[in-house]
């Protein structure tokens, strides 16, 4: 049997014979990206509770003996503290001094 002038067979050879003449295709680029950045967005509580840890830190340690005597002159009565100094504290504490 002679396929040398068969039309389907040199159809068929096209299909599956790579075409030599066709131009390559060059995978697609990506465009380049930068790298995802992290980032962190604290709420209002989480900032205000970094504030108490840090001003927790600045405190100093308490002094057992100091608070020994203070609650000893408290039971006896002889504990007194002037009330301009508990006015001064106070407005001391809340920035207004």
């Amino acid at each position: 049997m002679t396929v040398y002038n068969n039309p389907n067979i040199q159809r068929l050879s096209r299909i599956f014979r790579p075409e030599s003449k066709a131009p390559k295709v060059k995978p697609a680029q990506t465009p380049e990206r930068s790298e995802p950045q992290d980032s962190v967005k604290l709420s209002d509580e989480a900032k205000i509770f970094a504030a108490f840890q840090r001003r927790l830190a600045e405190t100093p340690e308490v002094r057992k003996e100091k608070v020994e005597q203070l609650k000893k002159a408290i039971e006896a009565g002889t504990y007194r503290v002037p009330a301009e100094k508990i006015a001064e504290a106070i407005l001391r504490e809340g920035g207004l001094l």
